[in-house]
């Protein structure tokens, strides 16, 4: 056997190394998926986009910025147009191009991408995947958004769920940068309709004919305005009209300021008196009224002094009035009972308590203590 020394060995190794990245590269660079064994369990997905830009086999797909698959494979297919779609197209061209309508075919892209993320939830009725760019130069990738469901509904992983593949998901308008350059894109097209529509209306040549006419006339009469201000001597309008309404405008302002002058000059002190006149009377007023309110306290405080003295007596009175109540009540009744009373009178006995003071609280001016009479006592 042939004897290889250690320096011819170890370039050899290195020139395997070599051609197995160098193999390892090509392979990536065309597609070649030659390491499929070791990539695990996958979810193929697939959407359909108008264009797909600068959007690449091995681009990722994010969910909410994070990596949860890459773009495996593009294809051109046949679509028909939706009423959503000649909408946009509507929107995005003004008029929609000669054939275009419903049901037409048109050519997209569709585009089949993995999930390799175990951990993720995906609702294929509300997901929705967009196609974004990485900053203003980057290159174009899928952002994935899983959808949406109630609590109790919660969808299983993409692996714990039996999914067909490949599993359909919505494609969702242009996002981010690219919606912004679509907002402009319609902005500018706006603007050039209204422009247009500008120079073919507004701007017409009869419009710009009669718009030089009527500077041409407002440039006529301001030179002669000018030429009339700056004429001098008697038909001058400097002299006919401007200096005459001059001096009567300042012959205003001096009467106006003379007028008011003088009304503050004879109204201001006649103002003065009658506050002074006011004041004095009020505090005559106030004086007059204390005067009363003292002679009404007096006359309260002996009212009072008196009612105090004669408690006694008025508490007599006032015994006696009731007494005669009582007896005109009692009459009443007779009278009511048989009115031959008042023809022939009554001999009943009087039922009207006697005439001494019992308890001896007359003398103290206190009523006496009511008792209920019984008229069934005097034995009639």
């Amino acid at each position: 056997m042939p004897n290889y020394q250690r320096n011819e060995i170890i370039p050899g190794l290195f020139v395997l190394a070599a051609a197995a990245v160098f193999a390892l590269y090509a392979f990536r660079v065309g597609r070649w998926e030659v390491l499929n064994f070791l990539k695990g369990e996958r979810l193929t997905c697939r959407t359909v986009f108008d264009e797909v830009k600068t959007l690449a086999v091995g681009a990722k797909v994010a969910v909410a910025g994070r990596r949860v698959g890459e773009v495996s494979r593009l294809r051109w297919t046949e679509l028909p147009y939706t009423a959503d779609d000649i909408d946009l197209l509507r929107r995005q061209l003004g008029t929609l191009p000669e054939g275009v309508r419903e049901g037409s075919r048109r050519l997209v892209v569709e585009v089949d991408f993995e999930l390799a993320d175990a951990t993720l939830k995906v609702d294929p009725a509300s997901a929705q995947v967009a196609l974004l760019q990485e900053g203003f130069l980057g290159q174009h990738f899928l952002d994935l958004y899983p959808g949406y469901w109630e609590k109790d509904k919660e969808p299983g992983t993409i692996f714990a769920v039996r999914h067909p593949e490949p599993l359909t998901i919505r494609a969702r308008r242009a996002g981010g940068i690219d919606a912004l350059a679509a907002t402009i894109g319609d902005a500018i097209g706006s603007i050039n309709t209204l422009i247009k529509t500008l120079n073919e209306g507004v701007f017409s040549l009869e419009n710009r004919d009669n718009l030089n006419t009527l500077l041409k006339s407002l440039s006529g009469a301001a030179n002669e305005l000018r030429q009339l201000l700056s004429a001098e001597g008697e038909n001058g309008l400097q002299a006919s009209a401007i200096q005459p309404l001059r001096r009567m405008l300042d012959t205003a302002t001096q009467t106006m300021t003379e007028v008011r002058q003088r009304m503050l000059d004879s109204t201001l002190p006649k103002a003065e008196q009658v506050l002074d006149e006011s004041r004095a009377g009020m505090q005559d007023f106030r004086a007059a009224l204390a005067a009363v309110r003292g002679d009404l306290d007096s006359v309260l405080d002996q009212l009072e002094g008196t009612l105090l003295d004669n408690r006694p007596e008025l508490a007599e009175s006032v015994r006696r009035l009731r007494g005669t109540l009582w007896q005109a009540e009692m009459a009443m009744r007779k009278v009511r009972a048989n009115p031959s009373v008042l023809l022939f009178g009554s001999d009943e006995e009087d039922l009207e308590a006697r005439e001494f003071d019992e308890s001896g609280v007359r003398a103290t001016g206190r009523a006496r203590i009511y008792r209920q009479r019984d008229e069934s006592a005097t034995g009639k």
